[in-house]
């Protein structure tokens, strides 16, 4: 567009640009108009993930924004730049890349604590190589993070690598930790507290959580305007919906045709003609399905299943950490149920929701921690047999044996048949 230059910055290229600092990650972004005359510069920065509102910190001449195809957020801004100026904005992020120590710390007090209660049981042999595994796993995440911390040599890009490869060893720990909790409750004794997971209990994601009930409508308005004083125009309307609208949760598309993408499956309105009128703006209104604000389907459920919950376990009071972990939950939920946020349907609804909806699916996996910790135990180890599983040189060695012996079988079938042929 003549008189305008378009800047956009990659996440990759923010980052690399930007320094990190005590408590923040400083993204630093450059705008220059290359030329020797004014021109209006349009800014978009990508945030990187896990980034919220509250940790954002946004420079004067810039607005922050949310994506819903990518679930990110971003600033953008637009302003005029005079001949070759070069203007530079930095983006505050509060550090969000950090696994806290003190977490580190209750997660391997939490193991010693469970291997003692384990003494003299039939599980204490294999919840002590569970605990070596574990303060190994927590030492790498300690190490990590002491070389990748914030400062002048590090960058924030290498920082939240780092962070993201903790949380895949947290993951390992805590499925560890769930192990090791469930063997102690099916002893008769309390752990103190719930802090690991078990694979029978995953997060919720999206399409697998289970809702009874009917959807409320969410409806999208999409505006075309006519900026032409005297002329009527036909114009094409094409407009994405969200990656959660399928096209059985379009209710009413309106004046517009609802399709899919083939190669992406995103479902899709649109119009290849609409006239409009010089001046003229034309709103159409696309009713669908609200995929996101759930918290009257789910939050009723959540709760009837955490007070089932709280019966049992508080029928003999053996297991008081669990009970009042239970009644945190309810707590959360109540939270959850009181919060308020926006009713009209916009990016910023989305946004909102979808973030709701990851609370809700982390009070859900905690519930499905409890029921999965109340199911009786077995005397298995954790692979489901007393001995150790077989080096691989072993397997194939078995393997080799059992064919072997297979051809020696058919081998004689063949001689005995052939034999008894010839007679």
């Amino acid at each position: 567009m003549p008189g305008r230059l378009c800047f956009s910055t990659l996440l990759l290229a923010a980052l690399l640009a930007g320094t990190a600092h005590a408590d923040k990650v400083v993204l630093r972004i450059r705008a220059a108009n290359p030329i020797n005359t004014v021109q209006t510069v349009q800014i978009k920065a990508n945030l990187p993930a896990r980034v919220g509102t509250n940790d954002v910190t946004t420079p004067v001449g810039l607005e922050l924004g949310y994506d819903i195809k990518s679930d990110r957020y971003y600033v953008f801004g637009e302003m005029e730049l005079g001949a070759k100026e070069i203007r530079e904005f930095d983006v505050q992020i509060r550090d969000i890349w950090m696994v806290d120590v003190d977490e580190i710390t209750l997660l391997r007090e939490h193991a010693k604590q469970l291997v003692a209660k384990l003494e003299g049981s039939d599980f204490h042999e294999n919840a002590a190589g569970l605990l070596a595994e574990i303060e190994k796993n927590l030492g790498s995440v300690t190490a990590l993070q002491g070389e990748s911390g914030i400062g002048p040599s590090i960058k924030p890009m290498q920082h939240i690598r780092a962070y993201e490869a903790n949380l895949e060893t947290l993951k390992r720990i805590k499925t560890d930790l769930g192990y090791m909790e469930n063997l102690v409750l099916s002893t008769g004794k309390d752990i103190g507290n719930l802090m690991g997971d078990v694979k029978e209990a995953p997060l919720p994601d999206g399409s697998d959580v289970v809702l009874e009930g009917e959807y409320d409508v969410a409806v999208l308005k999409i505006s075309v305007r006519n900026t032409s004083p005297k002329e009527t125009r036909r114009v094409p309307i094409e407009k994405n919906l969200p990656e959660e609208i399928k096209l059985s949760d379009v209710l009413d598309a309106g004046e517009l045709d609802v399709s899919t993408h083939p190669e992406t499956e995103i479902c899709y309105v649109f119009k290849n003609s609409v006239e409009i009128p010089p001046g003229e703006t034309r709103v159409f209104e696309v009713k669908m399905r609200d995929k996101w604000n759930l918290s009257g389907l789910r939050i009723p459920d959540l709760r009837s299943r955490a007070e089932a919950l709280l019966k049992r376990v508080g029928v003999d009071g053996s297991f008081k950490a669990v009970e009042a972990g239970i009644q945190e939950l309810l707590e959360e939920l109540d939270a959850v149920e009181a919060e308020k946020g926006p009713t009209t349907f916009s990016d910023r609804y989305v946004a909102f929701y979808r973030r709701q909806n990851d609370q809700l699916d982390r009070i859900e996996q905690r519930i499905l921690r409890v029921e999965s910790a109340l199911r009786p135990q077995t005397k298995n180890t954790k692979y489901g047999f007393k001995a150790k599983p077989p080096s691989m040189k072993t397997t194939w060695l078995i393997i080799y044996i059992i064919l072997g012996f297979l051809a020696i079988m058919s081998l004689l079938f063949f001689l005995r048949w052939f034999g008894g042929k010839g007679k």
